[in-house]
């Protein structure tokens, strides 16, 4: 069973001092990443997240732009993302994913997916290969992006043929780094999401094989198509349940996760600012490596719902997620936490922040609407409320705490 961030009961951590926190606790900082895109500007993107104040990014490392000629490697596209993201400080997790013409379209068609032995012995190999060459204390490994979908995964998904290939690339990186963090399944939802065509459950359990699971290090989720980004929570001791095969415990993270601007979907760009700052938050929460997708919009078209994720807009100009999520680093990214409540009454879910002298911070939100919790006993008489998208701070009003739809975060103070 999943145990949340909790550090003690909501009321009893409102009136009783929390005990000092251990250092090795999660932070802000240690569990957020940002998805890095090849289009638009690289440089752009690498500038972003270290304005931020990230540690982490996401990023693909393609088969067939590295392979390009059957059992010969070739870097130098890969170099040039991944040089300069090393160089800026930043641990990638280096999604890893094919399919390759050399092996999976002999006969000049599209490629499909793992069409054959050779094919899987050959990504085994390249997997191995970017082991080699990229690591670091900090690096993660991803087999593969959305192989429950045939957008990533053609003709048609097929979990045991992806486990097969799971198995067989995670073992050939742990020839070359064995203590690697090597994640699997890379699935778009969750696999106690709508059995849509077999995509979720069905093809969840047909990939959850002993010899993937007992290499792995983990599995990464995306857990997309929620209406509440919080809802993710309610779901995790089920998600675990679903992923607990053997009785191995494994880490779990949130690979990839984020929120358009899209009509059909009922999505506005208020929704877009609020849902990707409480994805990071609900991903805090729930103690799991968060990736945002994405740190730029992919294109300038706003009409195409594809194109209108990110924390920056197409030209590069930052979007007020972008200063909420850099507010937050800035303030409380390297403090540990404990959630609060999650959610407390009113829907209100949050998180309680301790300084090096002990003094309290919190970050408040809700779900939908409004709410408030009572005012902590340890936020002394000089906390102060911060505005999260301008960065401006003023005295604390004394009562209840507010909270709604938009993440606040109240700053404690001498008593």
């Amino acid at each position: 069973m999943r145990r949340l961030l909790v550090a003690l009961p909501f009321l009893t951590a409102l009136c009783l001092a929390t005990p000092s926190v251990q250092a090795a606790e999660p932070t802000l900082r240690s569990l957020w990443s940002v998805q890095m895109l090849r289009q638009p500007a690289l440089d752009r993107q690498i500038a972003g997240a270290r304005d931020l104040g990230l540690r982490h990014v996401r990023i693909a490392v393609r088969w067939n732009e590295v392979e390009k000629s059957m059992g010969r490697y070739d870097w130098g596209v890969t170099d040039q993302r991944l040089r300069p993201i090393i160089a800026a400080g930043l641990s990638p997790l280096l999604t890893l994913i094919g399919p390759n013409d050399n092996y999976d379209a002999p006969n000049g068609g599209n490629a499909v997916a793992a069409a054959s032995k050779d094919s899987v012995a050959g990504f085994a190999r390249f997997a191995a290969a970017v082991v080699q060459r990229y690591n670091g204390p900090e690096f993660r490994y991803e087999i593969w992006n959305e192989p429950n979908l045939r957008t990533f995964w053609k003709p048609n998904p097929d979990g045991k043929l992806y486990a097969m290939l799971a198995a067989s690339s995670c073992q050939a990186m742990r020839a070359v780094k064995p203590d690697a963090k090597i994640y699997v399944l890379g699935m778009n939802g969750t696999p106690i999401d709508k059995d849509v065509l077999g995509h979720y459950g069905t093809w969840s359990k047909a990939a959850l094989q002993p010899d993937m699971i007992s290499c792995a290090s983990g599995f990464s989720l995306h857990p997309y198509g929620r209406r509440l980004p919080e809802s993710y929570l309610s779901d995790l001791n089920r998600i675990d349940d679903m992923l607990d095969a053997g009785g191995q415990k494994k880490d779990v993270i949130i690979s990839e996760w984020g929120t358009p601007v899209a009509k059909k979907w009922n999505l506005t760009a208020d929704d877009q600012i609020n849902h990707d700052t409480r994805i990071l938050l609900t991903g805090a929460m729930a103690g799991e490596y968060t990736n945002l997708f994405t740190m730029m919009a992919p294109g300038a078209n706003n009409d195409d719902s594809e194109q209108t994720f990110g924390l920056l807009d197409f030209n590069g100009n930052p979007k007020p997620s972008y200063a909420i999520v850099k507010n937050l680093l800035n303030r409380v990214g390297d403090l540990p936490f404990k959630s609060i409540c999650s959610p407390c009454e009113g829907s209100v879910y949050g998180l309680r922040f301790e300084g090096p002298k002990r003094e309290a911070s919190y970050v408040l939100w809700t779900n939908d609407g409004t709410g408030s919790i009572p005012r902590p006993s340890d936020l002394g008489s000089k906390a102060q409320i911060v505005d999260l998208v301008t960065g401006r701070s003023q005295a604390l009003p004394q009562g209840p705490l507010a909270a709604s739809v938009r993440p606040v975060l109240v700053v404690g103070g001498p008593s």
